[in-house]
């Protein structure tokens, strides 16, 4: 039988999976938050790959982030530096809390996928969604209405195609992950031009704020869609 909301009425999410990660090997964590605050995203079911009994700020001082973010360049770097916009020390810090106490019932995936019947999901909002099986959020999102997702992993991890879009930080990484059937998903400085073929992010600034990401549900990776951009570009903010 079945799972549902009805079934967990105080639940705010849900364990989706736990094993090695696809980078290294460490232990991690998928979790689901069913509701978010989040004005650009809007209410889209937001999911979270964590590392599996360390603090995420203790992980991004550390390294051990490595397990969930794979080789992103946006992580901490040896001089300190760290340009991920994720504000680990709020929501993540959190989310772990939550999940440490019990807080987050483990469920099939089927029961997931009902849980989340008809409604945006959003993957990784904390962590690379390649660091977890592909199959795993095909099954998640069977039953959802759409999803956005990124990954930094595009070089490696083509069964993520369908999935999400790659990361890119310059035009000559957008250029090389077109010619690799991906469609892209790129930060430029407000100095820098679009390239022919990209599309502005219409949630963002620079494209007026005309929809949100759970309305627009452009950055849903290429599952050889006609007539879809291959890329979307946001200025860094």
């Amino acid at each position: 039988m079945s799972l549902s909301l009805h079934q967990y009425p105080t639940t705010t999410g849900i364990e989706l999976w736990r094993g090695a990660s696809a980078f290294n090997g460490d232990p991690i964590v998928a979790l689901a938050i069913f509701h978010s605050s989040n004005r650009k995203t809007g209410d889209m079911v937001q999911t979270y790959i964590l590392r599996q009994g360390i603090k995420p700020t203790d992980a991004v001082n550390t390294g051990a982030d490595a397990s969930i973010c794979g080789d992103c360049p946006h992580r901490k770097q040896a001089d300190g530096t760290r340009s991920c916009y994720v504000n680990v020390g709020q929501s993540v810090n959190a989310v772990m809390r939550a999940h440490e106490a019990g807080r987050y019932p483990a469920v099939p995936l089927s029961a997931a996928a009902d849980m989340v019947r008809g409604r945006g999901v959003r993957l990784g909002a904390y962590g690379d969604p390649a660091m977890v099986p592909a199959s795993v959020w095909r099954a998640f999102i069977s039953r959802a209405s759409g999803h956005t997702g990124y990954t930094h992993q595009w070089r490696t991890a083509p069964e993520y195609r369908d999935l999400c879009m790659a990361s890119v930080d310059s035009e000559a990484e957008a250029r090389m992950a077109w010619a690799q059937g991906w469609r892209t998903f790129r930060v430029r400085e407000e100095s820098d031009a679009t390239i022919p073929g990209e599309v502005v992010c219409p949630a963002g600034e620079e494209g007026g704020k005309r929809t949100i990401c759970d309305r627009c549900r452009l950055c849903s990776g290429n599952p050889n869609r006609r007539g879809l951009r291959p890329g979307i570009v946001i200025v860094r903010h």
